[in-house]
């Protein structure tokens, strides 16, 4: 029975679609296959891509076989029968790889050990384990602009987002403050219902004493009159007494 490595070796000129885990695609011609990868073009790019993380090859029916570059022109003059051998002999060139999540890592191949390799990129050295990287491939300078494009994508993206935190953290400033200065108006307002109520309870108390006063008032000038009155007429009550006398 004919193995997948074997049937691959069949597929070798046509165009496929090698689908990978992490929801990555490689739509090309399959233009060499090894111990444990396969080379595919895409374009003007070569993919070596892990065997053992290809989900499925497709290959349309329609599709006849298309005459590949030379090994030369594709790179593949030199090419060795392990991944990681293979990825040796990119040291010290700029190379891309692709990790699962459609994750591409871009720097220059600084070493290869066993099972991982040295990346620099920019001020940053990464050490990233062969056991990780479904495909690398030598970029050119159209694949290294639209990269630098969609960088520069994704940071406009991110400072639009950033911005529109900004101002959704300042909108929601204003609406807080705005809360706060409603808070501190009802408690002025509370604080002045409350002064003039209990104004109002002061008037009234005042009010009440005086018209106790004033009844009391009346009340003693009455007990006066009365005893005035009383008196006035005991005095004549006596003068007529006398005068009868």
């Amino acid at each position: 029975m004919q193995t997948l490595h074997g049937r691959m070796n069949n597929l070798i000129g046509f165009p496929v679609a090698v689908e990978v885990d992490g929801g990555l695609s490689i739509n090309g011609n399959i233009v060499g296959v090894y111990g444990d990868y396969v080379a595919a073009q895409k374009g003007d790019l070569t993919y070596f891509i892990q065997m053992k993380f290809i989900k499925e090859i497709t290959k349309n029916a329609k599709y006849t076989f298309k005459n590949i570059h030379s090994e030369e022109e594709l790179n593949l003059s030199e090419q060795n029968d392990s991944f990681n051998g293979q990825l040796n002999l990119f040291i010290d060139k700029w190379i891309g790889i692709t990790r699962s999540g459609l994750d591409e890592l871009y720097g220059v191949l600084s070493s290869v050990s066993d099972d991982y390799a040295v990346f620099i990129v920019k001020d940053n050295i990464k050490f990233v384990p062969t056991s990780q990287i479904i495909s690398f491939f030598e970029p050119t300078l159209n694949s290294e602009s639209e990269n630098e494009d969609d960088q520069d994508d994704e940071k406009s993206t991110s400072d639009k987002n950033e911005a529109a935190k900004d101002e959704g953290d300042t909108e929601l400033a204003i609406q807080e403050k705005a809360v706060e200065s409603d808070k501190n108006k009802k408690k002025n307002d509370d604080k002045k219902n409350e002064a003039k109520t209990e104004k109002s309870n002061r008037g009234k108390k005042h009010k009440h004493r005086g018209s106790k006063s004033h009844s009391s008032g009346q009340k003693t000038n009455r007990s006066i009159n009365l005893f005035v009155t009383q008196s006035v007429s005991r005095a004549h009550q006596t003068s007529l007494f006398n005068n009868a006398d």
